[in-house]
């Protein structure tokens, strides 16, 4: 019988805990109260609580009832349901005060009291979390809402179903708030479930209203137990002229032949009746290549294909940057794998740590970054590697010295040898190539909105720098621009490779179409410049048509309107069509290229959509195009996997999921998170140099020598 009375006891207590994250401070400030009061008891010689002489008068007010007055303390009162200790004066309306919003004080009706947070005002809720807010503060718990955001993490944050499960999870949540029932492991599959359809309702929604052609991503992905998997993308730019990013599906495949990448293209975009696409980037090979002609035959049969597929195909930026990084390191490789064992050498013991500082010390050495340890398939790491091993070249060397152990592991059969001299050159020399593309990576994926016009630009620039390469004096330099320029021009150097991309550069109001023409005349020289700016001409011509067809009520339509017998009084229209002569109203296009360009500003970051969107006006044929050319995605590749060689690759824990249940994680996690998707997820391995030290400070320097 006691017992069902103390749980009847508790259940009645739980009932009156209010919001989660506001309790958790309070009760880290009443324990913090009670820490101090209990010193301050142990100090005074006594700690048990007795009404005072001030408390006299008031001890016929019904609050002491709840409330103990402190001996050898001033004014003050403890409560008997959560022990806060309380400040009174002549007047007990503090406690009262108190005693109206302890979430332990299971005396009152909580509902009555309880107030949302959106009734407070900016004073109120910062006087609350510092323990200050009066009776009317407090918050109303909502069940069902603290679950929806529970389960928002868990798909957010890819944390595993099971953790549900967990005692200290549990624990911690009832720490936080114990009202919130904590759902089991299956509740919260339904909930996710739930979510992604209502999620689905509302992108088919927003699809109905932003009713434009789309841009298709196609990206290869492998679990860890060997299955295929695709995930397609769409791509846009809204009518707020804002650039979306959203995930269609995540199917299972058996492989990644055209016919099944087709199959699951098509079933897709009958899901979303998605009627036309604009363009396809994918992580695939050279547009000379049999089977990308074949998946582009196929593709371009659809009706929803922009242009019956003539500028369908758009290859993966960062894919290649990736390809032309992989082949200049195979040029100096030797000489990477002597310095990461070096590197490695001295990671694996606290004793060499500890030694190798010393040599750090003695040579002065100002350089405050770490040596990092590489992973061979991540080349963003193996730069920062070699940054850091060469700024202690001479730290290495000393320690060659000292280090008898050192010389005979490196240098044995297991060993990869000792960095020479040859070897500290080749990489310090490497480090400028490595950064150049390292950065040109972190210009891709370092802002939430990039534009197609960035791909050209950039090919332009490692175009640039390859041939600068090519001609450097050094000749383990000029070999590896070799090795460079042979996958650049593979991917990058045909001739014929005139597409949407192009355009996309002349649609910069900075640059426009002469930015355009010198770098052709650069890169193929005036005779074949010539022939490629001819060709731009004439596709920028046929773009530009058939967006004047489609877009009604446009001016060129209007000054091409025919002129009624009757009202050509004067004979124009007859002097017209005897002489030959056309009128000279420019078009759109025309007036675009022949303004002058915006300034180029160094210091002001130029916003292209917010230009076009307010050119548009100006420009309403131009607009609608730009509004689509611009949207093309320069890459397949998400963020965390941009320096990878290995593909993209899901977790374990994820590759044990059903294949339908994963792929309503992996889209609902990109509806959810929405146009911040699009930034950089990216962890750098940037040093930062005011907070790393090459070793803790706190390091034992009288380790046993291990090595």
């Amino acid at each position: 019988m006691g017992e069902e009375a103390e749980a009847q006891h508790e259940n009645k207590a739980s009932l009156e805990f209010s919001n989660a994250s506001l309790l958790f401070d309070e009760m880290k400030r009443r324990i913090v109260s009670d820490s101090i009061m209990s010193e301050t008891s142990e100090k005074s010689g006594s700690n048990e609580p007795v009404s005072p002489d001030t408390a006299a008068e008031l001890s016929s007010s019904t609050i002491w009832d709840h409330f103990t007055a402190l001996q050898g303390t001033e004014n003050k009162a403890k409560c008997d349901y959560c022990g806060c200790v309380v400040k009174y004066e002549d007047e007990t309306s503090a406690m009262r005060s108190h005693l109206n919003r302890c979430y332990a004080n299971t005396s009152i009706d909580g509902n009555k009291i309880q107030k949302t947070i959106s009734s407070m005002s900016d004073s109120e809720e910062e006087g609350y979390e510092d323990g200050l807010g009066s009776s009317e503060d407090t918050f109303k718990f909502d069940q069902e809402a603290s679950q929806r955001a529970l389960t928002k993490m868990f798909v957010i944050d890819e944390l595993p179903f099971y953790l549900v499960k967990s005692e200290r999870f549990k624990n911690f949540l009832r720490s936080i708030q114990p009202l919130f029932e904590i759902p089991s492991h299956v509740a919260l599959i339904q909930d996710v479930v739930t979510l992604y359809r209502e999620e689905i309702i509302k992108l088919k929604e927003y699809f109905s209203i932003h009713s434009q052609r789309v841009c298709l991503i196609t990206e290869p992905w492998t679990s860890s137990h060997g299955l295929n998997f695709m995930k397609v993308t769409a791509q846009f730019i809204d009518n707020d002229w804002r650039l979306q990013k959203k995930v269609l599906n995540f199917c299972q495949i058996t492989g990644y032949s055209e016919d099944e990448m087709n199959e699951c293209i098509e079933v897709c975009l009958g899901n979303w009746k998605l009627n036309e696409v604009f363009s396809l980037t994918g992580d695939i090979a050279s547009s000379d290549d049999p089977s990308t002609q074949d998946l582009e035959k196929r593709i371009s049969s659809w009706d929803s294909i922009f242009l019956k597929g003539g500028y369908i195909h758009v290859q993966c930026c960062v894919h290649i940057v990736s390809l032309i990084v992989k082949e200049a390191l195979k040029e100096i490789h030797d000489s990477i794998v002597r310095i990461r064992g070096a590197a490695m050498y001295i990671r694996s013991s606290p004793s060499r740590t500890v030694r190798f500082r010393k040599c750090v010390e003695h040579e002065k050495i100002h350089y405050k970054g770490l040596i990092q340890l590489d992973v061979e398939t991540e080349w963003n790491s193996t730069y920062i590697m070699l940054e850091g091993a060469v700024n202690y070249q001479k730290a290495f060397e000393l320690y060659k010295q000292r280090d008898l152990n050192y010389v005979d592991e490196l240098s044995s059969e297991s060993g990869k040898g000792i960095p020479s001299e040859d070897d500290w050159k080749s990489a310090q020399s490497m480090l400028p190539v490595l950064k150049f593309f390292y950065d040109c990576i972190l210009r891709i994926f370092g802002t939430s909105c990039i534009t197609s016009d960035i791909y050209m630009k950039e090919v332009f620039a490692i175009g640039r720098k390859i041939h600068h390469y090519h001609e450097h004096d050094d000749a383990s330099i000029s070999r590896m621009a070799s090795r460079m320029k042979n996958i650049y021009d593979k991917y990058w150097g045909n001739s014929n490779a005139i597409n949407m991309l192009l355009i996309a550069v002349v649609l910069d109001p900075r640059l426009k179409l002469g930015y355009v023409n010198w770098n052709l005349d650069y890169f193929f020289g005036s005779e074949k410049g010539s022939e490629l700016k001819t060709k731009l001409l004439s596709c920028l011509g046929s773009l530009y048509r058939y967006y004047q067809v489609t877009h009604k009520g446009s001016q060129d339509d209007q000054q091409h309107a025919q002129i009624d017998e009757d009202d050509d009084l004067y004979g124009m229209r007859l002097y017209l069509q005897s002489t030959g002569n056309k009128s000279h109203v420019k078009s759109e296009l025309d007036r675009y290229l022949e303004e002058e360009c915006e300034p180029l500003n160094k210091q002001a970051e130029f916003d292209l959509l917010n230009w076009w969107k307010s050119k548009s006006s100006r420009f309403p044929i131009l607009g609608s195009m730009a509004q689509e050319v611009l949207a093309i995605p320069i890459s397949a590749v998400t963020s965390e996997f941009a320096f990878s060689a290995k593909g993209m690759v899901i977790d374990l824990y994820r590759s044990c999921l059903p294949p339908k249940f994963l792929e309503m994680l992996v889209c609902t996690k990109s509806w959810l998170e929405g146009p911040s998707s699009l930034s950089a997820e990216i962890i750098f391995l940037e040093d930062d140099n005011e907070d790393d030290e090459i070793f803790s400070e706190d390091d034992n320097e009288d380790y046993n020598d291990d090595s």
